[in-house]
């Protein structure tokens, strides 16, 4: 007995008055627009909607409806939704119960949070009912959706509202496309079948006289398709068997195996384990339980035999139960879960239960139990995918259907089975077809049956309402293509076709019927049938739809097998361009055409008041029986419904799958919580803080409290000042927000900015607070090899100063130092004849002194190009008739270390000769011939020596001077017109130098004559060390 509490009403599948014991029966909540099933009572406690029920006694069961209020949150184990809004433009009438498309071309949000297979999408109306859906198409990687929704009620005078719930990772399939498309519906044929680019789990299989462990550990880890390397995508766990004699050893993991250590050490020990046959499987849930490790392969003890079982695809586990009943389902419990109503089940546990209760039905005859189970699974759920790999121990039985799977037979040593080829190509593995079963035992070669069972051929199309109007596909039809709404099927006009057996729910009609569907012509100049239930012979006549170019579109009915009735509209399509059909017909009148959407004028004027059912006569898609008149081109979404539909009706589903996009508006993500970041600045604090969540639609209040000393200054919410307030409230929050407090000093106070360049600092510095009315230091210090540049305050200049005191301080204020290089080498002017020379290289205070001995053309300043040099530079002449010298004075004798870098460009050294002469030294020399003749002219001034010297081969080597007499090649194979920067670092302590070329190091060198201090840098071209050669950039760099 059952019996509803509010406004609603409860259907009962199969609506017996009486049941026998055990039976299942389906019980679903339908509550009126406005109101929502809240759960069941009496010998029914459950909120789930629909619901079974096991009939082991008489049943009294109440449903209990509540009005609605609109836009709740529908279950709280669903994380986020989008609200979908149907344009009531595009709608022509108001309509119940119309399914509807409903599609995304991709959704980031979906692909982030939906379950990979999409199993957990859940369509409600805007008052929490749940809808029927059916999904077509699901690609995770992008959120791509195909979906159909039946709509309970949709209105032409105002938006349609519903809501799209995903993110729970633990739902089972949430989908019903049977309730999708209710009795009304007789066919509907999507015609997107195509197998190939679905998968769920990977496993593999191993039969060997005895394990080869390289092999094993190949398959199972190293090669790039590995059970391992294939579990990113297959993260629910993993598990290996193998066999010790006729014993099952398990090993399994809950992590992905490709992030477990422990499924290396468990592949290890199957690959030495040295036994004859192994299993292993990672999984993908698609059914059942989360969290655990992966149960495949399933271990069952039947028959005295440990039976082994691992499962890749989905199938329906009510039908399952069923096929099996309750009997034998109570005998085994199952391996997950605490009973078979228990959501944790997992289908493969099913499916394996029923295949060994039909081969123990069969005496233990494992072939024809296998035979049995898959014959009765295909006919009863034909579009589900039932790849297994099944093993007693001593045999090994793999089944393909659905899902790709293939072989590798390595004579003499093994047969491997597996979902998808191990290696980065195929090789030597063998792909397995739909409905092929392959028998494997050690130390034989595999056998193949090449379809299990007479009863499914090797591609269908499948019928998505109750009536099970499956269709074969005949002679290459192709499946798979781009349709006009995802996939579709291709016919060649040669003989392509379909054949759905006959059923009175599509022939016989003797009220209305209305047919549909897209087409695309790839010849428009032929005769082509459509849709065929139509047969001349033995007076078989029912009703056919053709195209004919000279007709157009033309639909023929019989009311009794035996005359013929034809009426035809005009239609005049494009090669290659998709149209939407239909086709309308009630008894007593003139049948109706309709081409996207719109009603065209019929031809013919017969009316016939029923349609004969012709019983021995298949429906054909694309054939007519008794000539050639095979259909060229594609079809997609077939359907027939009865009784027939409304102008309204049909325009509306056009609009609705001629644009979808358009007919349906998906409004942004809502999640079920949100996110409120709360923080507080220096004086205070906010309540509560930090990331707060909040349920969408709650209130949240925040409390703002000032520390002592403190007042609060202000507070922002989401980025805009709502005041100096001292709470907040965020009110039905349905977004993430935040809310930030600041605080102000009771004591007023005052900032000065201090802030430092390069090469030096101040101290304190940043932001520094000062109270009003009293003081502040500030402190700058250069850097070694630093000096004070000038000091700006309040963006004035106070020179060079070494500190700044801001007194009385009323106002903001910044300090800004900034620092320069010290230059150690000054100006050195060592007289003023005739034969000085300013060379201003660096800069316009940089004096060099010369000597040129009555040549004046040895050393010059040059402004021209010289290797992409075009500044002041120092040019030496080589000339066996004089010297010339240059030199520059340090600020300061140095002592400690001392750091020279100069550029030096060699055009010609004379052969036999050293050249480019370059010194360190000081002018002490005052006395005799040397004196007057310019620092470090003579040995006993030099600390530093360097030159370079012809290598005879076009180039030159750089040469030093280590000791008084003792000459180093420092570097060859240097090249004339080359710029090099040399770099000297004279250690006056140790009496030794340090020689770099473009600043890498290449050796030290003793002291030429030691010395306490150095004054002078200096260089030279003698009469007789000539060469030609430029010095530019000298200077004297601190030492770091």
């Amino acid at each position: 007995t059952a019996t509803v509490d509010g406004q609603g009403s409860i259907t009962i599948s199969p609506g017996e008055s009486t049941y026998s014991s055990e039976q299942i029966v389906e019980l679903t909540a339908v509550p009126d627009y406005g109101w929502s099933f809240t759960g069941w009572s009496g010998d029914l406690v459950s909120t789930d909607n629909p619901e079974m029920i096991t009939m082991n006694n008489n049943k009294t069961i109440s449903a209990t409806f509540t009005m609605s209020e609109p836009d709740g949150w529908w279950n709280t184990n669903w994380q986020y939704r989008k609200e979908i809004i149907i344009d009531h433009t595009l709608v022509a009438a108001d309509f119940t119960n119309i399914p509807l498309l409903i599609t995304t071309d991709s959704d980031s949000n979906l692909a982030q949070y939906a379950q990979a297979t999409g199993m957990d999408l859940v369509f409600t109306d805007r008052y929490g009912n749940k809808l029927n859906h059916e999904i077509e198409s699901y690609e995770n990687s992008t959120g791509y959706l195909v979906s159909w929704v039946n709509i309970p009620v949709l209105s032409d005078t105002e938006d349609t509202i519903l809501y799209m719930y995903y993110g729970n990772p633990d739902a089972d399939n949430q989908a019903n496309h049977l309730s999708v498309w209710n009795g009304d519906y007789k066919l509907v044929l999507h015609l997107n079948e195509n197998y190939e680019a679905v998968h769920e789990c990977r496993m593999w299989g191993i039969v060997a006289d005895t394990l080869p462990a390289t092999t094993v550990m190949d398959h199972l880890v190293n090669l790039p398709y590995s059970l391992k390397n294939l579990s990113p995508s297959n993260p629910d766990g993993w598990g290996l068997v193998y066999y010790e004699g006729l014993e099952p050893t398990d090993l399994r993991g809950i992590p992905a195996a490709y992030n477990d250590p422990n499924f290396n050490v468990a592949a290890q020990e199957v690959a030495d384990s040295g036994e004859q046959i192994a299993l292993g499987h990672v999984r993908k849930r698609s059914s059942g339980a989360t969290g655990i490790p992966d149960p495949h392969p399933f271990i069952r003890y039947k028959l005295e035999k440990y039976w082994s079982f691992a499962h890749n695809g989905g199938l329906d586990k009510n039908n399952l139960k069923l096929l099996i009943g309750w009997d034998y389902l109570n005998a085994n419990p199952p391996i997950i879960g605490t009973n078979w109503n228990d959501t944790n089940v997992i289908d493969s546990d099913l499916y394996m239960l029923y295949v060994l209760k039909c081969i123990e039905d069969n005496g233990g005859d494992a072939l024809a139990g296998i035979t049995i189970a898959l014959t009765t699974i295909l006919q009863t759920n034909p579009t589900g995918a039932a790849n297994f790999l099944f093993t007693d121990g001593t045999t090994m039985w793999a089944f393909c259907k659905g899902r790709t799977l293939c072989y590798e037979y390595q004579e003499g040593s093994y047969t491997a089975i597996a979902s998808q080829h191990p290696g980065s190509t195929q090789g030597s593995w063998v792909s397995l077809s739909d409905y092929n079963l392959i028998i494997v035992t050690v130390d034989n070669p595999p056998t193949i049956i090449t379809d299990i069972t007479d009863y499914v051929p090797i591609k269908h199309c499948y019928d998505s309402t109750v009536n099970s109007n499956h269709g074969v596909l005949h002679n290459g039809v192709v499946q798979g293509i781009t349709g006009y709404i995802d996939g579709a099927h291709q016919f060649d006009g040669v003989d392509d076709y379909i054949e759905i057996l006959h059923s009175s729910t599509i022939s016989g009609f003797t009220t209305s019927f209305t047919t549909s569907f897209w087409l695309k012509l790839d010849d428009t100049t032929k005769q082509q049938t459509i849709l065929n239930k139509y047969n001349t012979t033995s007076n078989q006549r029912g009703w056919c739809i053709d195209y004919q170019p000279s007709t157009g579109l033309v639909f023929t009915a019989s009311p009794d097998g035996i005359n013929d009735n034809v009426w035809s509209t005009a239609f005049t399509p494009t090669v290659a361009t998709w149209y939407h059909i239909t086709v309308n017909w009630e008894p007593g009148t003139v049948p109706q055409f309709y081409i996207d959407g719109i009603q065209t004028p019929t031809t013919g004027a017969n009316v016939i008041t029923q349609i004969y059912n012709n019983i021995n006569t298949p429906l054909l898609i694309g054939k007519y029986p008794n000539d050639n008149r095979y259909f060229l081109g594609c079809l997609d979404e077939i359907r027939i419904s009865s009784p027939s539909r409304s102008p309204e009706w049909i325009l509306t589903r056009y609009h609705n799958e001629e644009n979808p996009t358009s007919f349906v508006l998906f409004n942004p993500q809502q999640k079920i919580t949100y996110t409120i970041t709360a923080s507080a600045g220096v004086g205070g604090s906010i309540t509560p803080s930090d990331s707060v969540i909040v349920n969408r639609g709650a209130d949240q209040e925040f409390l703002i409290t000032a520390y002592s000393g403190y007042h609060i200054d202000e507070v922002f919410v989401d980025g805009s000042s709502v005041g100096s307030v001292s709470s907040y409230t965020f009110t039905e929050v349905v977004a993430d927000h935040t809310i930030v407090a600041y605080f102000e000093s009771d004591i007023v106070s005052y900032t000065i900015v201090a802030s430092a360049g390069a090469g030096g600092s101040i101290s304190p510095s940043g932001d520094v607070v000062v109270v009003e009315g009293s003081y502040q230091n500030f402190t700058i210090t250069p850097t070694t090899g630093y000096l004070i540049d000038v000091v700006l305050v309040d963006d004035e200049s106070k020179g060079p100063i070494t500190w700044y005191n801001f007194s009385n301080v009323i106002a903001d204020h910044t300090i800004e130092a900034s620092f320069a290089l010290n230059p150690l080498l000054v100006d050195s002017m060592f007289d003023t004849s005739v034969d000085s020379a300013d060379l201003r290289a660096n800069s316009t205070s940089q004096d060099w002194y010369e000597s040129r001995n009555n040549v004046p053309t040895q050393l010059t300043l040059d402004e021209s190009n010289i290797g992409g040099n075009v500044g002041k530079k120092a040019m030496f002449t080589g000339s066996t008739a004089g010297n010339a010298y240059m030199s520059q004075e340090f600020s300061s004798a140095q002592s400690g270390q001392v750091s020279v870098v100069w550029d030096v460009y060699v055009v010609e050294i004379v052969p036999t000769y050293n050249s480019a002469w370059m010194f360190i030294g000081d002018n002490s020399v005052n006395t005799g011939s040397d004196a007057g003749k310019g620092p470090c002219s003579t040995a006993a001034e030099r600390f530093a020596r360097l030159s370079f010297t012809n290598d005879g081969s076009g180039g030159m080597n750089l040469i030093g001077r280590s000791g008084s007499t003792t000459d180093v090649t420092i570097m060859t194979g240097l090249s004339l017109n080359t710029w090099y920067t040399l770099k000297v670092v004279a250690d006056l302590d140790t009496d030794t130098y340090d020689v770099y070329v473009d600043g890498l190091y290449q050796t030290t060198l003793n002291a030429h004559t030691p010395k306490s201090s150095v004054t002078h840098v200096s260089f030279a071209t003698w009469n007789d060390g000539p060469g030609t050669f430029y010095i530019d950039n000298v200077y004297s760099p601190p030492i770091i």
